[in-house]
């Protein structure tokens, strides 16, 4: 699976690709883009619940990604269990001092980040 993203400034909807396999395989609007990509990555990018593709917007593209799936579980009104599938990405950008910033993103959004050693 590899995505592509397109800014087109911030007047417009950024645009994501997604390939599977070599070809098109779905295309989604992430929403306002910026005047330059990768421009404005602080703290505010990594909290709980940002889309990937304002991370992306705000930090740039990120410089490994790894993705498995798996399912949860949960009760519905009627209390019947429903499993549903989840995607899970790593997500890996530098960091300052020789460190990397590992963002966990579930279905799409920060899960969690922290920042760890490469030593």
């Amino acid at each position: 699976m590899q995505d592509w993203y397109y800014n087109f400034g911030s007047s417009r909807l950024v645009q994501r690709l997604t390939f599977v396999d070599g070809r098109l395989h779905q295309i989604d609007a992430l929403g306002y883009g910026r005047a330059r990509v990768g421009s404005d990555c602080g703290e505010i990018a990594f909290l709980r619940g940002t889309r990937e593709g304002e991370l992306v917007l705000r930090c740039g593209a990120p410089q490994a990604r790894y993705h498995r799936y798996g399912d949860t579980r949960y009760f519905d009104s009627y209390g019947y269990g429903v499993i549903q599938p989840l995607r899970y990405e790593e997500w890996h950008y530098p960091g300052r001092s020789g460190r990397i910033r590992v963002v966990i993103m579930v279905d799409g959004r920060v899960d969690r980040s922290e920042s760890i050693d490469l030593d």
